[in-house]
């Protein structure tokens, strides 16, 4: 290994790091800059890359002390702290993060690009209004200077002040024709609000301009575009942003959804290999279906939500009978639920980690990994999770004989501000509800959690049922949802779960609605059992009318509904 002794020497090693990297062997990458940096632990510039590759590879924690190594022996590296201060963000640690930012802004107000940097770090921590202040103290500071109160604008509208943002807008362009430059930042916030027609009006006139795109403005335009469910447009701005920019994991996440929402799997699927180091856990042995795995434990790793856990754990029957040994690690509310499914594996939570094993795959990576196997068709057969019978008869006489058809209710999902304004939407109140509670041909249960649970007992709609607080995990919620003859649900895992088990299930969701649903049909080959009722922008309740209008339908059927098993083409399993 070279010795960082002769220049020779160093010129011969970043050779081969580069030659690594540019083959994306990042793992191999890793290891060698950790063996350099045992010859040379002063090398600040090998712990900020160390740490940019160990973040990229899911190993949040690593990276970030590398990042803070990096800034112990150059302090004056402002780019270092800034990375660091991203990996705080998205990680959710914004105690320290703010505060810091904040004062890397006020101690370098010369120099625009850290500070555009450290208010876009602040945004992106959803405090939108600190970034406007920050801004506006900016723009005093420093009137000279365009890119400050085009920052404020996009920042105006982010934080939800579109009026008074796209003023500021306005009044550059009116100062100087050739600030239209910073339309693209206009149109990314416009996006963060939900206002993508808005957004791609905009994009389109700029497109049409001699200016120079952007890999962020083609992402921002394919945003809107896939976000008005015209993911067969985006698809090409996203794919010309990506050969421009192949590292920028917006890009690349943007183009797998565009891909995967337009029915592309198998497109999809190996983009999605590419999704962003956040949604992602370390692996160290990564298998994606090339090895053969006789005789090994495999071990699956439940990665982002319960939902999405639910949905991608159909995939397992095709490893039952490959002679490897499964291991699964998932959220803990998942683990007694997957426990029931009729495969020979061991299931724990994943803060049991680290697990043995030979080999390691996400869960949301199966599809990519068995497709040489099973193609990209969908396995829906349902059920594929059951309820124990044990809780069925717990929650069985909850809340006593039903004397109409019971329909389980969600109303709202997880807050998550990091993805914006708009996804705001992709929720209701109870009281936007009302339409479908106020039908009373049925009984209603609900099966919300969290905060918004605490609507029920002072509203008017107090005397639902709910028996929730008995509730110890998924399993439970399966048990309830199977003495159900319906499960009306936002865009939450209890869907998932309904749809996993067979029970008819109505999804509303909001008219941007995500990649796993496709565009412009109601049903989804995922849960054969769901229709999906489609919102228009800016809230749920046009689909809360439409589901509220079929509700009175479905009351007058004769029979229960029951859940039914579909069958489609079978897939052998590994062998």
């Amino acid at each position: 290994m070279e010795k960082f002794k002769k220049k020779n020497d160093v010129q011969k090693y970043i050779s081969k790091l580069t030659t690594l990297l540019e083959n994306n062997e990042h793992i191999k990458a890793i290891d060698t800059i950790r063996h350099g940096l045992k010859n040379k632990p002063e090398w600040a510039e090998g712990y900020a890359l160390l740490g940019r590759l160990l973040w990229q590879t899911g190993v949040h924690d690593e990276a970030m002390t590398a990042f803070r190594t990096a800034v112990t022996l150059q302090p004056e590296t402002s780019e270092w702290k800034l990375s660091l201060l991203s990996c705080e963000v998205q990680l959710g640690q914004l105690d320290r993060a703010v505060p810091e930012l904040l004062r890397i802004i006020s101690e370098n107000i010369n120099n625009v690009s850290v500070v555009i940097e450290a208010v876009s770090l602040i945004s992106l921590a959803s405090r939108h209004d600190i970034a406007a202040a920050s801004l506006k103290w900016c723009v005093r500071k420093r009137p000279d200077e365009p890119r400050f109160p085009i920052a404020l604008a996009s920042e105006l509208i982010s934080a939800g002040h579109p009026a008074e943002g796209c003023a500021v807008f306005i009044d550059l362009i009116k100062q100087s024709p050739d600030n239209i430059s910073y339309t693209p930042l206009i149109v990314s916030a416009l996006g963060h609000i939900g206002e993508f027609q808005y957004a791609l009006d905009i994009s389109e006139v700029y497109n049409n301009s001699p200016e120079e795109k952007s890999p962020p403005f083609l992402n921002n335009m394919a945003c809107a575009l896939g976000a008005l469910n015209r993911s067969n447009e985006a698809i090409p701005l996203y794919e010309e942003a990506f050969r421009k920019s192949p590292d920028d994991e917006s890009i690349r996440f943007g183009l797998a959804s565009a891909y995967l929402k337009n029915g592309d799997y198998e497109k999809g699927w190996t983009q999605n290999e590419l999704r962003p180091a956040v949604l992602k856990r370390p692996e160290k042995k990564p298998w994606r279906g090339e090895e053969d795995l006789n005789g090994k434990t495999l071990l699956l790793l439940g990665d982002q939500g319960l939902g999405d856990c639910i949905q991608f754990v159909r995939y397992i029957r095709f490893l039952s009978t490959s002679g490897t040994r499964l291991v699964l690690a998932v959220p803990a509310p998942l683990v007694r639920l997957f426990s029931n499914m009729p495969y020979d594996m061991d299931v724990h939570a994943l803060d049991r980690l680290p697990l043995e094993h030979d080999l390691s795959c996400p869960l949301l990576s199966l599809p990519f990994a068995l497709m040489r196997y099973i193609g990209t068709e969908i396995p829906s057969d349902v059920p594929y999770l059951k309820a124990y019978s044990e809780d069925v008869s717990r929650f069985g006489t909850l809340p006593g004989p039903a004397r109409k058809k019971r329909v389980g209710i969600v109303w709202s999902g997880a807050e998550r501000p990091q993805y914006g304004i708009f996804y705001r939407a992709r929720s209701s109140s109870l009281e936007g509800f009302a339409p479908v509670l106020e039908q009373t041909q049925v009984e209603f249960v609900s099966l919300q959690t969290g905060k918004p649970r605490d609507e029920l007992s002072a509203s008017r709609f107090q005397h639902v049922p709910d028996p929730m607080g008995d509730v110890r995990d998924m399993a439970d919620t399966a048990a309830i949802i199977q003495t159900l003859d319906l499960v009306i649900s936002v865009d939450t895992s209890v869907a998932h779960l309904a749809g996993a088990m067979g029970k008819p299930v109505w999804m509303l969701t909001r008219s941007d609605c995500c990649w796993r649903w496709l565009e412009h049909r109601d049903d989804t080959p995922w849960y054969p059992t769901m229709k999906i009722f489609r919102s228009q922008p800016g809230s749920l309740d046009h689909a809360i009318s439409l589901a509220a209008r079929e509700l009175s339908l479905f009351s007058k059927n004769t029979s229960p509904a029951e859940a039914h098993t579909t069958t489609h083409k079978k897939h052998e399993a590994l062998t």
